[in-house]
């Protein structure tokens, strides 16, 4: 004899007929999944229909309960971006070699024309 069982579950719950009960997935609960458990972080909202949270887009949270903080991105002058808006220690050294180098080179150029 088959049980009857009235429940139909919501939000993806599946339903357990012999217990007429319902499994509810990841961020909902109730008799039948009905509700959303999902806690929004940073000033998130929470769009209840959806059970997703919309970050803040002035504080640069991202991620499903808005709980990742994004690196400010600047554009560089190649186009890239700097995740920091600085530019790296190993650019400055290199600039300031090739400068170096090309200081030294006209100054020696310059001694050659003189002394000749």
């Amino acid at each position: 004899c088959e049980t009857f069982c009235p429940l139909e579950c919501q939000d993806g719950g599946t339903l357990i007929p012999e217990e007429c009960t319902c499994i509810c997935p990841l961020h909902y609960a109730g008799e039948i999944c009905e509700t959303c458990t999902r806690e929004c972080q940073n000033g998130g909202t929470l769009l209840a229909d959806s059970c997703t949270c919309v970050c803040p887009v002035h504080y640069m949270y991202t991620g499903e309960t808005c709980d990742h903080k994004e690196i400010e991105s600047t554009p560089t002058r190649e186009g890239n971006t700097s995740t920091c808006g600085c530019t790296s220690v190993a650019a400055i050294t290199g600039a300031v070699s090739s400068l170096i180098s090309f200081t030294l080179g006209l100054f020696l150029g310059m001694l050659l024309l003189v002394v000749c």
